[in-house]
């Protein structure tokens, strides 16, 4: 809902709304969602928040709570908002398709029920914090994160100018970072397992900028 540069909470809703039980879309919620859809949405206040906001749609957001997903799996990538960090994997059957989707559904229940879940952990306070606890799926960040072997991420909420891209060549995976404040659109062909982007003012492809995640924090600081 949240995304700094207007507040179209009513005609976002409404999108939601009229589209949620479409095949043809696959709705993911942020950080920037999680607080208007939680009973009790203290722990998750961030940013952006409109109280107000809340106030007046809980109600509905609630209603379509079910319908979202904390990622997409195709094939051996993976879409979320932050990324599904290693350490959110079961420790003895690791990578498990099943077992995340299983979570993920107790994770958008607890929304309602008040619990607290893993995949919604948050770590605050400045950069060096950052480092000190596992971020949830909402909430990764990539100068901490740890890739999956085998396993592709498209992920926004770290943004920048550009598209960027994390690859761990030991671990044979790659993350997309696509929050571009809206200035970029990533297209996935299904056929080809890879992916492009384009620059929505023009259309043109661009390449994704390679960034380690050594420098991550730095280039972060720079920027935010």
């Amino acid at each position: 809902f949240d995304n700094f540069q207007n507040k179209n909470y009513l005609e976002t809703l409404d999108f939601l709304k009229k589209n949620i039980s479409n095949s043809s879309y696959h709705f993911i919620l942020g950080n920037h969602d999680v607080y208007y859809f939680a009973a009790n949405n203290q722990p998750y206040i961030a940013s952006g928040y409109d109280p107000l906001f809340y106030s007046l749609m809980h109600k509905e957001c609630q209603k379509i709570l079910p319908k979202f997903k904390l990622f997409k799996i195709i094939d051996n990538w993976v879409f979320s908002h932050a990324g599904i960090d290693s350490n959110h994997l079961n420790p003895v059957i690791g990578w498990n398709e099943s077992n995340l989707l299983e979570r993920e559904k107790k994770a958008i229940e607890s929304l309602r029920t008040n619990e607290k879940h893993e995949f919604f952990q948050i770590g605050r306070g400045t950069v060096p914090h950052y480092f000190t606890k596992l971020d949830g799926i909402t909430w990764s960040r990539p100068w901490k994160f740890n890739d999956i072997p085998n396993i592709n991420q498209v992920v926004g909420h770290t943004p920048s100018e550009n598209v960027r891209i994390t690859e761990n060549k030991e671990k044979n995976s790659i993350v997309y970072y696509l929050d571009t404040h809206l200035s970029h659109v990533g297209v996935f062909d299904s056929e080809e397992k890879k992916i492009k982007f384009y620059d929505i003012s023009s259309m043109k492809e661009v390449s994704a900028v390679g960034v380690s995640r050594r420098d991550w924090s730095t280039f972060f600081q720079k920027t935010s």
